[in-house]
């Protein structure tokens, strides 16, 4: 059987101590937050946190800036950050911009934004915890720059097929429309030194990139965009020459907050292990992808495939990591519900094993083609 590595004991102890403190929000193994709806440059865009706040800190800052003590915020009474959100999501829905970090080209039109079905919001956008958003969102920032260094030669590789196959003809830019790219459960946003790079490599046959992050986790937003900052992507500067966009949109992937047909591209990492209902959350994506030339790019960890005592000891502990680490499971087989999803043009799908990734060592990546 495989030993649990020295990396995971580790967060087992922090998360303890977390839940004593704060209740259920910190990072066990650290994969993203789950995903949502309306409302020369580093590969490790890593937001970087004050040493003197720390995450429990800014915890603290989160539920006192909510006027929250701690207990879930719901839907139909929102936080004053929620009801922002909500705002410029409807905004969006209406025609306006709503565009947190945006370049010249945001002049040209983005994909509209619009409000999904008020029954799937109820049903799939659950209370959260302000403060153990904060907590998370924190814990998500400092500790994930080890699994992403691992991570990121196959990362490269995946980000770069996609991209060159949007250039090479899968609408890559549609006359002044560049494509559009949702990111499910953003989170952290560890991906934006591959969309800075896609701009470089294509930037003239993309004619730019819309970004579009969903996320439950507001928490998550201004690390998002300080990494969108830092790798390049975009600039705060209005006078920049950034040719992408990026906007937010609070949100769950079992409701997409876009129109049937109206994506170019879909991508999720480390999101489906969180999600309430990968089922649903696959066949939204399947929906909003544009029929014939829209692509899926995954990169999740699965239960294992070849190593039973791994497997056993994942099983044995995804409620824990359930718990602690916003709704995340190790012992998924998203491999199978994206082939099952049925996707019309066909799943390209690898199987692999981070080497020293522990529990969430086993992967499934791959592109989905509608």
């Amino acid at each position: 059987m495989s030993m649990l590595p020295t990396t995971t004991i580790a967060p087992i102890l922090l998360a303890a101590a977390l839940l004593r403190s704060a209740g259920p929000a910190a990072a066990f193994v650290a994969p993203h937050s789950t995903v949502g709806t309306v409302a020369s440059r580093s590969l490790l865009a890593v937001a970087p946190v004050d040493d003197d706040r720390g995450c429990e800190r800014r915890a603290a800052d989160g539920a006192e800036r909510e006027g929250d003590d701690g207990s879930p915020s719901s839907p139909s009474s929102p936080s004053p950050r929620r009801r922002g959100l909500l705002s410029s999501a409807a905004s969006a829905a209406s025609g306006a911009c709503c565009c947190w970090l945006c370049g010249p080209r945001a002049a040209r039109p983005l994909a509209e934004i619009e409000a999904p079905p008020p029954d799937l919001v109820r049903e799939y956008d659950r209370p959260r915890s302000a403060a153990r958003d904060e907590l998370f969102g924190c814990s998500m920032a400092t500790t994930m720059g080890e699994y992403e260094a691992w991570a990121r030669p196959r990362k490269e590789e995946l980000f770069r097929d996609l991209f060159g196959a949007m250039a090479r003809g899968g609408r890559a830019g549609s006359g002044d429309e560049p494509p559009t790219v949702v990111e499910l459960g953003m989170g952290t946003f560890p991906n934006a030194p591959y969309y800075a790079r896609a701009l470089e490599v294509h930037g003239a046959s993309l004619a730019g990139l819309d970004v579009v992050g969903v996320d439950p986790n507001d928490a998550m937003f201004e690390y998002a965009k300080g990494a969108a900052e830092r790798s390049g992507l975009v600039s705060s500067s209005s006078s920049s020459s950034s040719l992408a966009s990026l906007r937010m949109a609070h949100g769950v992937a079992e409701a997409l907050p876009f129109a049937t047909g109206s994506v170019d591209a879909v991508v999720s990492t480390l999101t489906l292990c969180s999600v309430a209902d990968p089922a649903r959350a696959l066949s939204e994506v399947a929906r909003v992808l544009r029929p014939g030339s829209g692509r899926f790019l995954f990169w999740e960890h699965v239960l294992s495939e070849d190593d039973g005592g791994l497997a056993l000891q994942q099983r044995a502990l995804s409620p824990l990591q359930s718990v602690v680490a916003d709704g995340c499971h190790l012992d998924r087989r998203t491999g199978k519900a994206i082939r099952d999803a049925g996707f019309p043009g066909g799943v390209a799908m690898e199987y692999t094993v981070l080497d020293d990734g522990g529990i969430i060592g086993p992967t499934v990546l791959g592109i989905a083609s509608a």
